[in-house]
């Protein structure tokens, strides 16, 4: 991470921008299909896109702003997850936005820069709203 924290960086900022285009992208293609089209496949294959969602965003949070070794570089990933906020807050189940709000409840103690604290406070904010 200390030799590639700029590029790891801008690609979790990236996945995060495009994961949310996929949520929203499989949300609508969901509520398209007509009930006989809606197969128990295609019903657990979005439940567990929704599922690894929230894993995903812990993870990011965990490696790329915690671990990260730039103010600058955790900025980036939390700015993406700020404005993608609204997505995560309707897309995660209930259980995995209460857990995720759980495991970011103590973020005033590791994130390394004031500003992602911000955008993450913001992005519990969103949760916690939906919960």
């Amino acid at each position: 991470m200390t030799d590639y924290g700029d590029q790891y960086a801008a690609a979790m900022n990236f996945v995060i921008r495009g994961m949310a285009r996929e949520a929203v992208a499989g949300e609508l293609f969901m509520a398209s299909l007509a009930p006989e089209q809606r197969t128990r496949i295609r019903q657990e294959g979005f439940t567990g896109f929704r599922r690894s969602a929230a894993e995903f965003i812990l993870g990011t949070v965990c490696a790329a702003i915690q671990g990260a070794g730039k103010s600058a570089n955790a900025r980036l990933v939390a700015a993406a997850i700020r404005d993608t906020r609204e997505v995560w807050a309707r897309f995660l189940l209930p259980q995995d936005r209460a857990r995720v709000i759980e495991q970011l409840a103590d973020l005033p103690r590791w994130a390394p820069d004031e500003t992602a604290r911000t955008d993450l406070a913001a992005f519990t904010a969103a949760l916690r709203a939906v919960n």
